[in-house]
């Protein structure tokens, strides 16, 4: 391969080469031009105006016109003074024009030709001549060298253009067939492109963008399968996990019937309650796993802050009830709406606030802080040991679970996953980081609805 090119500078090069042929072309004609009128073989233009205007004394005293006399390409008629042709080699329509020449007793340009007049002292000579160049081949005359010239130049200006046009395009021929290559490996679903370089820098820039269309796509595709394989590996786990409450509770149901004291059956009782409690969280997040696919189907609306901001507040002090938890909290000071679906970003909310209470020891409190800073801008923040580095970096990464152990049968690493999915759905970001004082703290901004 040669040095790496721009169609830019391609296209400069074809007009140059092309510009040059084409100077070539006419100069090469032109010094055809000036040999064939060295050798005689070319009549200029000009050359029987001035031989006859040399020679008119000449033609003037000579006893008879003729053509041997005469330059080439020219055509003569004598006439008497009473304006009667006598002799010559002009046609009929050429006689009559020069008719009139001699009537008016003057030399005439008529169309491209120019109809001399020599008085003589017993007539008058009329003699046409133009003002083309003369081609002669022994005693043929050909009077349109003039055209001749133009096909030549054209023909070979023509050829040399189409030459250098064939030679550029076909680099460009290779190069849109490797792009087309491309797209029909892609079409394929074959997704390991490879191509070599074309030299020409913006073509080499498509092809390289592809490619790495092409890895972005195949990495999407490879997280798409994994994330599946993952959801299906926890959607078995779940359902295989709730037949471990449902055995407590039918084990327990038998032994309540077998009980002999009121102790017994409410041990009993409070065993089957909370292999209830359990199922119930199981389906709640096999639910939950399956509105993931629905994050897209949203009802978006223009709602006030301040009302949603109050209604969050009432949902996260029930909240916090369960965990023996206060809700401290700050609202916005200025009214403003929001554009979005209350339903799913409360849902977003209250998991971010429930992860907090989880984190929170009991007795303490949970923090929101609203604000308006070019946005909406709410802090939620837990009173717990903060986030690891590695729950930092990996908390809203789906079925990610700090605590690994399958003892913890409260998580399965959604709830961060879906509010981060439901916050970015609404244009707004969601992050992660540690208070001064070391406690997790998860800061959510949402665009402000203008108009």
């Amino acid at each position: 391969m040669g040095k790496p090119t721009t169609i830019k500078r391609q296209i400069t090069v074809f007009l140059v080469r092309t510009g040059l042929s084409m100077a070539a072309v006419i100069v090469f004609w032109f010094i055809v031009t000036q040999i064939l009128a060295a050798i005689g073989v070319l009549i200029p233009p000009n050359y029987a105006e001035t031989y006859i205007k040399y020679n008119t004394k000449n033609l003037m005293n000579v006893n008879e016109i003729s053509e041997s006399i005469l330059p080439p390409g020219v055509s003569f008629g004598v006439y008497s003074y009473e304006n009667r042709y006598l002799y010559g080699n002009m046609e009929k329509e050429e006689r009559e024009l020069a008719s009139t020449v001699v009537t008016k007793r003057y030399s005439n340009l008529m169309g491209d030709n120019m109809y001399y007049l020599i008085n003589r002292e017993q007539d008058m000579c009329v003699i046409k001549y133009g003002y083309k160049p003369i081609l002669l081949f022994g005693k043929f005359e050909f009077f349109h060298y003039n055209l001749l010239s133009m096909g030549f130049i054209l023909s070979f200006c023509t050829i040399s253009y189409l030459y250098e046009l064939n030679r550029m395009t076909k680099q460009w021929f290779y190069c849109f067939h490797s792009i087309e290559n491309l797209t029909e490996t892609i079409r394929n679903k074959e997704l390991e492109l490879t191509c070599a370089k074309t030299n020409i820098k913006e073509f080499d820039q498509v092809i390289h963008s592809m490619q790495d269309m092409s890895r972005c796509l195949k990495d999407s595709l490879q997280n798409q399968w994994t994330m599946e394989q993952t959801r299906n590996q926890q959607i078995a786990s779940l359902a295989h996990d709730v037949k471990i409450p449902l055995t407590i509770i039918k084990g327990n149901a038998e032994l309540l019937k077998l009980a002999d004291t009121e102790k017994e059956r409410q041990e009993y009782t409070q065993s089957i309650l909370m292999g209830e409690s359990r199922i119930e969280h199981y389906i709640e997040h096999i639910l939950k796993l399956s509105r993931l696919d629905q994050l897209s189907k949203f009802n978006k609306k223009e709602v006030s802050a301040g009302g949603w901001f109050c209604s969050l507040v009432r949902d996260a002090k029930g909240l916090a009830k369960v965990y023996d938890l206060n809700i401290e909290y700050s609202s916005p000071e200025t009214e403003f709406n929001l554009y979005m679906d209350p339903a799913f970003l409360t849902s977003a909310m209250l998991n971010i606030i429930m992860n907090a209470c989880e984190h929170s020891p009991e007795k303490s409190s949970v923090f929101l802080d609203g604000k308006v800073d070019g946005e909406f801008v709410l802090k939620i923040r837990d009173s717990g040991p903060g986030f690891s580095e590695e729950a930092r970096k990996n908390a809203t990464t789906l079925f990610y679970m700090e605590d690994k152990s399958r003892g913890n049968w409260n998580h399965y690493g959604i709830g961060m996953t879906m509010a981060n999915q439901i916050i970015a759905a609404h244009r707004g970001t969601l992050t992660i980081f540690n208070t001064r004082d070391s406690h997790g703290c998860v800061t959510v901004r949402l665009p402000i609805s203008i108009g």
